[in-house]
């Protein structure tokens, strides 16, 4: 077996490549768990507040060049009224230069919807 890379085809670099892919492919399904439950959470807390199920809707989009794009571009294909975001920064240079996903948001459609930031919960 021969990597395209033209890497070691020795067995024990062939094990460690399959090894990391596995690790790789348990990464990726803890990931999805683990947005399975943020989604799950957030949609009691909106029906809690007395949001119905059905106005409801959960997005993943992978087309975009971040989150704020992601959102963004969702938002101008779809009849939105409201967007509920997490505060935290999304990326390095958010939280560098002190932007935000809803300073973003707020800044590109104006007064054309509501943004809601949800303060990140405390770690404790």
């Amino acid at each position: 077996m021969g990597w395209e890379h033209g890497g070691d085809d020795s067995p024990a670099a062939v094990a460690e490549h399959k090894r990391i892919e596995a690790l790789a492919a348990q990464n990726e399904e803890e990931a999805e768990a683990q947005e399975e439950s943020n989604f799950a959470k957030a949609q009691a807390i909106l029906e809690a507040a007395g949001v119905p199920a059905t106005q409801i809707k959960t997005s993943e989009r992978w087309d975009s060049t971040d989150a704020a794009h992601a959102v963004l571009d969702e938002l101008r294909q779809g009849v939105y009224t409201t967007v509920v975001v997490g505060e935290h920064h999304h990326n390095f240079l958010d939280a560098l230069f002190g932007t935000s996903m809803t300073e973003f948001l707020q800044r590109h459609v104006g007064n054309k919807l509501t943004v809601w930031s949800i303060p990140q919960a405390e770690r404790v």
